[in-house]
């Protein structure tokens, strides 16, 4: 099942996925340099820390839909991986959002 993950997935589906995710970190790095308050040492941390949240969250949130699109067709553990991946995307959302309030309190 791994190894054909690759075979599985089409160019026109990475491009889009790869679109969605973009558009995304580009709007969270809008709301982080709106709310960011780079005139102390506490702001910069908290701007960095921001910056990587999505960033990192980006890169998980990619691989699961990859996943999530590579084996919807596999009948062993579809269900298990389902719940699986759209937990981790759930994770993904609600800690990108974390940042952001978490910022917009360091600003306040």
């Amino acid at each position: 099942m791994y190894k054909n993950l690759k075979e599985k997935v089409k160019k026109k589906t990475l491009v889009i996925l790869g679109t969605v995710i973009t558009v995304f970190l580009v709007y969270m790095f809008s709301l982080t340099l709106d709310l960011s308050n780079l005139s102390t040492s506490k702001g910069i941390i908290f701007f960095i820390i921001t910056f990587l949240y999505p960033l990192l969250n980006s890169v998980l949130a990619f691989l699961a839909v990859l996943i999530l699109i590579g084996i919807r067709h596999e009948k062993i553990h579809y269900i298990t991986w389902l719940c699986e991946l759209l937990a981790l995307l759930s994770l993904v959302l609600g800690d990108s959002w974390f940042a952001i309030i978490a910022l917009k309190e360091v600003v306040e």
